[in-house]
């Protein structure tokens, strides 16, 4: 007879998580394999994923920018922010550095406002 699988709401409150010995698969990973100067990863603040293998922790890593081409740093800590905070899927990755994401931003906020005005000029037909 074969075992049942897990939902991914169990998945997700780490009742599968948990080991024989009282310790989370979290906590052992993050014990011995975790790199110094990384952040450990809270699982309960993450969106749901259906995953079975979310995060554990959040280090450090060089990313190559789309736009411009350069290597910058994805801080652990911004990586906090996007799968915490800002519940992003934990598939998802920096693509652009600060310069570029920030002129991105304002090219967007330029054509929101752009039609807009446009819009407006037009009127009902």
């Amino acid at each position: 007879m074969s075992k049942k699988r897990p939902s991914p709401a169990e998945v997700q409150n780490h009742a599968y998580w948990s080991t024989a010995k009282g310790r989370s698969l979290q906590d052992y990973c993050c014990e011995h394999q975790m790199p110094s100067g990384a952040i450990k990863a809270d699982l309960s603040k993450q969106a749901p994923n259906n995953s079975y293998g979310p995060p554990m922790w959040y280090a450090d890593r060089a990313v190559r920018c789309r736009d411009c081409g350069r290597e910058f740093a994805w801080s652990g800590k911004a990586q906090q922010r996007w799968f915490e905070v800002l519940k992003m899927p934990i598939w998802a990755i920096a693509v652009r550095c600060v310069l570029c994401g920030r002129k991105e931003r304002l090219k967007k906020v330029a054509q929101k406002k752009h039609m807009r005005e446009m819009a407006k000029r037009r009127g009902p037909r």
